[in-house]
């Protein structure tokens, strides 16, 4: 399958080799924690000398199943990057409008009713989107609620490690450096173990990405495979 962002073929350097990273930390995690008691959070960082749109395919080609389906939040021009790469996946979506009062969230509540098959709630917002961290809070107990997974691809502002766990997020993608030269994923732990093997791509395999990273980084845990 051709990749959208006519990215290079695989090879290491499109995963960085440095650790969590300055940026990361100062941006992300505001030195709330060191890079020592990182693993603690629950959480697995992983940087890419790629674009934010790498980033945010290869979450959406490893972590949704063949068979399942997403909500896509719609957040304006944010979101037509997300619809194109569902399509280019064959990832069959639903989409829903931002509101801000949580009862108007029911919509949500009845595609899981009517469907069963999503696994996982999307929304991606810039600094043009009006997004704010009440509707995060209300997103994240709706993903929480139904057992799915909540995907956020932020190329705004900087969410702190603390609001990604409090926001229930599984997957936070963003830009390390403000210029979208280099692009991150954060992804919980607990959520990232069971990719293996479900990438639609060699290219965008978020499980063999952190298994690589794991070996650079010569964890506490080691890679399950490599």
């Amino acid at each position: 399958m051709q990749a959208l962002n006519n990215p290079m073929m695989f090879h290491e350097n499109i995963l960085s080799d440095s650790t969590i990273g300055n940026a990361l930390m100062n941006d992300v995690f505001r030195n709330d924690i060191s890079h020592d008691n990182f693993y603690q959070t629950g959480y697995e960082p992983m940087i890419f000398n790629r674009n934010n749109a790498f980033a945010l395919e290869t979450v959406l080609s490893s972590v949704v199943p063949l068979e399942k389906e997403v909500i896509i939040i719609n957040t304006g021009a944010d979101t037509t990057k997300t619809v194109e790469l569902c399509l280019h996946h064959d990832i069959t979506y639903s989409i829903v409008e931002t509101t801000s009062t949580y009862d108007n969230w029911k919509v949500i509540d009845d595609l899981m009713t009517a469907k069963g098959n999503i696994s996982h709630i999307i929304i991606s917002f810039s600094p043009a989107s009006s997004i704010t961290s009440k509707e995060l809070m209300q997103l994240g107990k709706l993903t929480e609620k139904w057992r799915i997974g909540f995907i956020v691809n932020s190329n705004s502002k900087s969410i702190p490690i603390n609001d990604v766990k409090r926001y229930n997020i599984d997957y936070l993608i963003g830009c390390t450096d403000h210029t979208d030269l280099q692009s991150f994923i954060l992804a919980r732990r607990s959520r990232l173990v069971q990719t293996e093997g479900n990438s639609r791509s060699s290219l965008y395999d978020l499980y063999g990405y952190w298994q690589k990273a794991l070996w650079h980084r010569r964890p506490e845990i080691e890679p399950m495979a490599f």
